[in-house]
């Protein structure tokens, strides 16, 4: 499986945690190894963000937030619309994060990404805004399906495969 696309990024390496001993594990988020995490809030609408914003750090959140913060130093994101599948978060075992080079036209290939997709178990994800080196699509499966192919993908577009396990529902 690969690493995550964002954590090959300069400038992403997680500061170690201030209060963490000698001999601990202070990457409890394995950023530090070019693994991370993933984390996934389904919203109805851009409003509905900015809630979640405001909650985030709002009393009785902020001390837990600041310090997901603290331990994971630089981080990346997006916010992904739904193009096509379920937005259930839970069955897909492996997220494929496609890229494709800068300056490529954006055309039909991504529309082509789910080809082959159980629509029940799986669902495609285009950026919609980017927070950070993030890529532009996320395809949530639990295998990899025909339009992730390499041979499905064009010149300089690239696809990385990295399993999930849901840690919280």
């Amino acid at each position: 499986m690969g690493e995550l696309p964002w954590t090959r990024s300069p400038g992403l390496a997680r500061e170690p945690a201030e209060d963490s001993p000698p001999g601990t594990d202070s990457d409890p988020l394995g950023a530090e190894d070019g693994a991370g995490y993933e984390d996934w809030y389904l919203l109805d609408d851009y409003a509905a963000l900015g809630v979640l914003n405001v909650a985030a750090v709002a009393h009785g959140h902020r001390t837990a937030h600041d310090e997901v913060a603290r331990r994971f130093g630089a981080g990346a994101g997006g916010l992904y619309g739904l193009l096509e599948g379920h937005a259930s978060l839970d069955e897909a075992q492996l997220a494929i994060w496609v890229a494709r080079p800068p300056g490529a036209e954006r055309g039909e290939l991504g529309e082509l990404l789910g080809d082959g997709m159980d629509p029940a178990r799986s669902s495609l994800w285009r950026r919609q805004l980017v927070l950070g080196p993030a890529p532009e699509y996320c395809l949530l499966a639990p295998e990899p399906p025909a339009g992730v192919a390499p041979t499905r993908l064009g010149e300089g577009w690239s696809a990385t495969i990295c399993g999930r396990e849901v840690l919280v529902r």
